[in-house]
């Protein structure tokens, strides 16, 4: 099995130039962001969730070094409101030498939360990849996501 991109981080952010977000319960407050931007929202209420609500995200990808590797983007979609809530997800990692496509089932989007992913498949260089793709919330502006690639 090999590791790629192995602390890469999810910068989520709104725009190219403008604001960066803070999840803050319920609430969506901005603080000025310096470096190239992506997009995230939600469809519904955060604190009412309903079934069919969904998680729509755009990143940049970056090393542990906060170098951009790639790209990535995903939709969530909420598929379980009970004590546990859960969201069904379909994700794509970009990088220069191919996409990887990856998803399942996870828990709600917040901090300390863990997603295990299957790989679904890819494009170029990850062709014929299988594997795992664990992805653990580290705050709401950032994740540590680790590509197991067999």
């Amino acid at each position: 099995m090999r590791r790629i991109a192995h602390d890469t981080l999810f910068d989520t952010c709104v725009s190219r130039l403008g604001p960066c977000l803070d999840h803050s319960r319920g609430k969506i407050e901005t603080h000025p962001c310096n470096r190239p931007c992506r997009e995230t929202t939600f469809t519904g209420h955060p604190d009412n969730i309903q079934l069919g609500d969904q998680h729509i995200t755009s990143v940049e990808l970056r090393d542990k070094n906060g170098m951009p590797v790639g790209t990535g983007a995903g939709v969530c979609t909420i598929v379980n409101t009970t004590t546990e809530p859960r969201e069904q997800c379909l994700i794509t990692a970009v990088f220069t030498n191919g996409q990887i496509i990856f998803g399942g089932l996870a828990p709600l989007l917040e901090v300390e939360a863990v997603g295990h992913f299957a790989i679904l498949g890819g494009t170029d260089d990850f062709r014929k990849v299988r594997g795992e793709v664990t992805i653990i919330v580290t705050t709401l502006e950032k994740m540590d996501a680790t590509f197991d690639l067999e």
